[in-house]
Formats: C-alpha cells, structure tokens, sequence
C-alpha cells in the first residue's frame, strides 16, 4: 500500500501507540524567504500581497505511515542521518499553477532531495520490521507558496505569475518531521544538518 501523503483526510483520535499514524519529511526554507516573496509580489503591483503566501512554506519530500510507538526511535535515527548530512542550496525558478487553487514555485535542481531521501531510505528496515510500508517519496518536489486561491482569481493569478520571472537561491539547513492530527500537520521535530557535508572516506 502506497502512501498518499500529501492528503489532509485523516481521522485520529487519542494515541494509545498502536494507532497508524501519517508522517512526512518536509523542508523548511528560512522564514526570511515568505517576507521576501511578498515584499517581490508587492513591486509587482499585488493589492494584498500577504495573503498570497503561506506563513509556513515548505517543501514535501516524502511521508509514511507508523504507529506511534515507533516515533521516538524514527527520529533519533533521523537525527543521526541528518548531524551526517550537509545543509545545502535550492534553487526556485519560476511560478507553476495546479488548478483548482494552488500556485507553486519550481525547483530547479532536485539531486540534493534525492541524496537526502536516499539516506533516510534506511529506515525503511526498521519500518518493515515492524510492519510498516517503507518511506514513499513525493511525486514531485516544489514549493507551494498559496493553496486557497478562490476560483474567481485563480486563473489570473496564475496567468501574471506564470509570466513572472523570479529566481532565488535559499538555503536549507534543517529537515522537519511533521505528523496529520485531525487533518493538519503538526511539528515532531526539527532535525538540523551539519555546517559541512561529512565525507565518507573509501
């Protein structure tokens, strides 16, 4: 069974450690980047900037189901994969719309995700051992920056975005593990990378 992660539908109550959990790995871009975005939508003759960006932009890269009793050893392994791995760039290129409501920005460059979910395929053994599906990642990696665009603006925002030329270079320095309770993402942890990548010697 295939995890669709990136839904909010989710019906939790109160965790006795045997209930399935949905879990995701996001990335967080500096919060400087949501100040700049609407500062840049502003010189380009937005009326209500602010309420085109999300307070908290991320990336998903990838989720998986667990009960509850499996969380603290999942994050103390993703710390351990994360004090190993070195911060690096994303590079946004652009504005992308999926209808009905959701503008985006592209990422250019997505090797360092991939990297990044290649280490942390080794919870996968720990998953399964305890019957669990291993870590699916995402479809595809962006950035969405509004997803509650009304159908009466929709498309002419996507229309002056989509012809907008915006690129910017953000640094990614941390990786959050989030759980759904009752259809939103709360914070588990923030686990953050190390200054440097840690080279591996042959």
């Amino acid at each position: 069974m295939q995890v669709a992660f990136m839904s909010q539908h989710f019906n939790s109550g109160v965790f006795s450690g045997t209930e399935t959990i949905r879990y995701r790995y996001v990335l967080m871009p500096d919060d400087r980047l949501a100040a700049g975005l609407n500062h840049w939508l502003g010189e380009m003759g937005f009326e209500a900037p602010p309420v085109l960006v999300k307070n908290s932009l991320c990336i998903a890269i990838a989720g998986f189901e667990a009960t509850s009793r499996l969380e603290d050893t999942l994050s103390r392994w993703t710390q351990r994969i994360c004090s190993q791995a070195g911060t690096f760039n994303l590079e946004l290129n652009n504005f992308s719309a999926e209808p009905p409501n959701t503008i985006f920005l592209r990422i250019q460059d997505i090797n360092p995700i991939r990297s990044l979910i290649g280490n942390l395929r080794k919870l996968d053994m720990y998953l399964s051992g305890n019957g669990q599906d291993p870590i699916q990642p995402a479809a595809r990696y962006f950035l969405p920056v509004c997803e509650s665009v009304s159908a009466k603006s929709f498309e002419n925002l996507a229309y002056r975005l989509g012809r907008a030329e915006f690129h910017l270079k953000v640094a990614i320095q941390s990786l959050v593990l989030q759980k759904l309770i009752r259809g939103k993402w709360e914070n588990v942890q923030r686990f953050s990378f190390s200054h440097s990548p840690v080279l591996q010697r042959d």
